[in-house]
């Protein structure tokens, strides 16, 4: 149920970002990112990133293999926007930077619920809105970094003996 209001307003998100003309890497990223840390921004108290979190190290937990098609629908229209955003980044980098994305946003958004919730407690502010402004850039950076002549020579050998196997089958 949290999975799939989460998707519409990442869906209604991306659909606003559309009407704007904006195919931007930081709106893709923003489209991620907003609608897991928006019930942060309210006043009542919210547990779910720490919930997904918690369920995302666990050994047993395929948080996917529970998500209908429908309530992946934003991710799947995030990671095409990446793909257009990205071109000069091989699949295999783009797939393995996107999940280690959702990965930090979600760990991310689950300490700043710590954070906020140890905040209030204290009668101490946090600067809740500046976190999640940070948090989309360093996504964006880390989406957007070149490709390391370590990583493009581990592609290449990828590749390589793709090519042979195929030759000798």
């Amino acid at each position: 149920l949290r999975m799939r209001e989460v998707d519409a307003l990442r869906n209604a998100y991306l659909d606003e970002c559309e009407a704007q003309g904006r195919s931007d890497l930081r709106a893709a990223v923003e489209a991620l990112v907003r609608p897991m840390a928006h019930g942060l921004l309210s006043s009542r108290p919210n547990h779910y990133n720490r919930f997904l979190a918690a369920a995302q190290i666990h050994p047993d937990i395929d948080l996917t293999a529970h998500a209908s098609e429908e309530a992946q629908r934003g991710f799947r229209r995030v990671y095409a926007k990446l793909e257009q955003a990205l071109p000069q980044l091989p699949p295999p980098v783009l797939r393995q930077r996107y999940l280690t994305g959702i990965a930090l946003i979600t760990f991310s958004l689950a300490d700043f619920e710590r954070i906020k919730a140890r905040k209030v407690r204290e009668s101490r502010g946090f600067d809740l809105s500046r976190a999640i402004e940070n948090l989309i850039d360093m996504i964006a950076g880390a989406l957007a970094a070149p490709v390391s002549p370590q990583v493009r020579s581990r592609l290449d050998a990828v590749e390589a003996a793709s090519r042979i196997k195929r030759r000798v089958s």
